[in-house]
């Protein structure tokens, strides 16, 4: 299981790691890869197994590797709940980290349950950030929150699924503020299912002053 893979961690050269232990059980032992000492990239798939925010702080201690550049973290499916965002915002402290991919979707977080993410514009060298939050319950003082990501000078890509919450209108015109990004070029935002209506949609438009904005999808 888990316990037997986390051995892994002490392979003096290993670089990069990618396990899917989807609907397996598998937890908390792989957040031991923090010690392998020439790590850059992790991508581990732990959809369905059950993970509780007990689980989420334990991996959180992937902060700690100190040459970690991309990391992408599947946890869909689970019941981290706010606490256990909470624990995952701390990832802000990768010192080295340019990409990260991290899926929430169907943890039953509810309204403000993911402003601690906001603490994310606090990883000054952040290139690329998904961010999946589809399937709860999450508001409009999250998608302000997470608007402040825009303050990152090195953020080129940045992606938003916010699928079937409840952002509501100023959800997503706190949303528009994204515009002030100095060095956003690729920007995703998923709304469906939010009940925006006509105001909150028209406040996208001024997404266009975005200054080197190239894509919007």
């Amino acid at each position: 299981g888990a316990q037997a893979l986390a051995a892994l961690s002490v392979c003096p050269n290993l670089t990069t790691i990618s396990l899917d232990l989807s609907f397996n059980g598998d937890k908390m032992a792989l957040s031991q890869f923090w010690q392998a000492p020439l790590l850059q990239s992790a991508n581990l798939k732990l959809v369905g197994n059950g993970l509780s925010k007990r689980d989420a702080q334990a991996l959180s201690t992937l902060h700690q590797c100190p040459r970690l550049t991309k990391l992408c973290l599947n946890l869909g499916d689970n019941f981290l709940g706010a606490e256990g965002v909470q624990a995952l915002a701390t990832l802000h402290k990768c010192p080295v980290l340019e990409e990260l991919y991290l899926d929430l979707s169907c943890n039953r977080l509810g309204k403000g349950d993911a402003e601690p993410l906001a603490a994310l514009r606090g990883c000054h060298g952040l290139r690329v950030l998904h961010l999946d939050l589809s399937c709860n319950c999450v508001g409009p003082s999250d998608a302000m929150a997470l608007a402040a990501v825009c303050e990152l000078d090195e953020l080129h890509t940045l992606h938003f699924n916010f699928l079937n919450n409840s952002i509501e209108c100023k959800g997503v015109q706190a949303l528009a503020q994204l515009r002030t990004s100095p060095s956003l070029v690729r920007l995703g935002l998923n709304l469906s299912s939010n009940r925006i209506y006509g105001v909150g949609g028209a406040s996208l438009a001024a997404l266009g002053e975005c200054p080197i904005l190239q894509h919007l999808h």
